[in-house]
């Protein structure tokens, strides 16, 4: 494809169209579940319905954008609204800020948004589209990774785990980091997440719900800590189904960076029609 025919294509798609078809096909009900996650805001306050502010969460993580604050700015148009709108169903005059959705997330619980990480694995080894990864016909490979969330050379709160350097000398020196343990699934060049074991200081499970000083680029608390960090693995998911998947992207050869813009272009600045029943059609290459 010449540099002519990737600008004439570029008009033409519209790629967060493409999400929502991916959503709607592969994980008809994962609004339905995220409006279902336990409120315990007081009702007469609420302004924004719970499927409204984790879909604005996890759109923004689909986008690409890489702060709360990022979110709400460029999510400051009325097409972004209409379409956002248009996707859920309702009527909206404005989206959550970001502090509104932090304040939500303090309080989600997580074994909710677990349940939802293993809908969507579920969904999709059921749609049978990852059978030709099967080892031997049969077997699914599964990964077990860890990865750190936070780091500090000053303790963060009571959940922080613990290294100590250089013990007993004086340059002795010690890091407070938070933990994660991923089970993931491996299809080809694709890695889903299938589970998530939180790791922390044994004795102090019972204080993750309070606000804590966790250095996090989305969060001071570390309950909504945990709740970004679960909504980037559905976003993840998302996002490599549409990056492996759909023909126009590996023909146009678009970096991460250039479908991140081209997501966010087209739920920003055009007006999309979202209530079409049109089944999107993807294609794995078999590595």
């Amino acid at each position: 494809m010449n540099r002519k025919e990737k600008r004439e294509m570029k008009k033409e798609i519209e790629v967060f169209s493409d999400v929502v078809k991916i959503i709607k096909q592969y994980f008809p009900s994962l609004i339905e579940k995220l409006e279902q996650l336990t409120d315990v805001r007081h009702q007469s306050y609420v302004e924004y319905s719970m499927s409204v502010i984790t879909i604005t969460r996890l759109l923004g993580l689909i986008c690409g954008l890489r702060s709360m604050r990022q979110m709400t700015e460029s999510f400051n148009t009325n097409e972004t609204i209409e379409n956002i709108s248009k996707l859920l169903g309702v009527e909206l005059e404005e989206l959550p800020h970001h502090d509104t959705i932090n304040k939500v997330l303090e309080n989600i619980d997580i074994r909710e948004l677990q349940k939802i990480q293993k809908y969507m694995v579920q969904k999709l080894i059921r749609s049978k589209m990852f059978d030709k990864y099967r080892y031997k016909g049969k077997y699914f490979q599964v990964v077990i990774d860890g990865t750190g969330l936070a780091r500090s050379n000053q303790r963060h709160c009571n959940n922080c785990l613990k290294r100590t350097y250089n013990k007993g000398q004086e340059d002795e020196y010690s890091i407070y980091y938070h933990y994660v343990l991923e089970a993931k699934l491996v299809v080809g060049d694709i890695v889903i997440s299938i589970d998530t074991e939180f790791i922390e200081n044994e004795g102090f499970n019972m204080q993750k719900n309070g606000t804590f000083d966790i250095e996090h680029v989305y969060s001071n608390n570390y309950n909504a800590m945990k709740a970004h960090y679960l909504f980037i693995q559905f976003a993840h998911t998302i996002r490599q189904l549409l990056e492996k998947g759909l023909k126009y992207i590996k023909d146009m050869k678009m970096s991460i960076k250039g479908v991140s813009v081209a997501i966010l272009q087209t739920l920003t600045h055009k007006i999309l029609n979202l209530t079409g029943h049109n089944k999107i059609q993807l294609r794995f290459d078999l590595k």
